[in-house]
């Protein structure tokens, strides 16, 4: 029933716009041929072929990317707990295990950040390392990153 209202929405709103609209859909679940099944006929019918995908990052563009995401996040007037090997070691667990790819550093990352900010609070570390990070790996924190989602 919710596939058929969203569809029902977006197909309306569609509808409503006098000039044209162009929808930007992003489906997570991994087989490209899935979407048929989750448009109704009247978006299909009005749907382009264009297919943006976003390329594997090596090593080198993995860690820029995430410095430059927690760089835009981060407030410059706090006290900032993070070593300069965190993001290292973030990209280079990811890499040992799983394809690079922006959804999955964010994700790894999301999971160091979340947890460390609860260690940081009860004063259970006095800062965000390469060492809780591999400390993070062993607990198993980033098997979650092996979903189906992720698979092209």
């Amino acid at each position: 029933q919710q596939q058929d209202d969203v569809n029902a929405g977006l197909h309306s709103f569609f509808n409503a716009c006098e000039r044209g609209m162009s929808l930007l859909l992003s489906f997570s679940f991994g087989v490209e041929a899935n979407i048929q099944h989750f448009l109704n006929p009247e978006l299909l019918s009005r749907v382009h072929p264009l297919r943006i995908t976003i390329p594997m990052l090596t090593i080198d563009e993995g860690r820029l990317f995430l410095q430059d995401v927690i760089s835009q996040a981060r407030c410059r007037d706090d006290k900032w707990p993070v070593a300069e090997d965190l993001v290292p070691a973030v990209v280079n667990h990811v890499n040992a295990r799983y394809a690079l790819t922006p959804r999955r550093l964010l994700k790894a990352a999301g999971v160091v950040f979340e947890s460390g900010a609860m260690d940081l609070e009860d004063g259970l570390i006095s800062e965000l390392n390469a060492q809780y990070v591999e400390e993070a790996v062993e607990r198993g924190d980033f098997d979650f990153l092996d979903d189906k989602e992720d698979h092209e």
